[in-house]
C-alpha cells in the first residue's frame, strides 16, 4: 500500500516533515514553508499528504497518514 502512495504523488516535489510536523499534519494542521503549488509531505519515506499552498504556509488537503 505504501507504494502504491508514493506511486500516487509521483511527479510532485517533496517536502520532508519533522517528526513534529509529521503530527501536525497527521491531524490536519499546516506547517510553515511558503510553496508554488501541490506537494507532497512525506515523513521516513512514507506519503503522510498531499499539501497545498495557504498564505506563507503548506495546508494538508488529504491526509493519507494520519496521526
Amino acid at each position: 500500500m505504501l507504494f502504491r502512495s508514493l506511486a500516487a504523488a509521483h511527479g510532485l516535489p517533496q517536502r520532508t516533515l519533522t517528526p513534529g510536523e509529521h503530527e501536525a499534519v497527521g491531524h490536519g494542521r499546516c506547517v510553515p514553508g511558503p510553496i508554488d503549488g501541490t506537494v507532497a509531505l512525506v515523513a521516513d519515506g512514507r506519503l503522510v499528504a498531499i499539501g497545498e499552498p495557504a498564505d506563507d504556509s503548506i495546508a494538508p488537503r488529504i491526509v493519507v497518514e494520519p496521526a
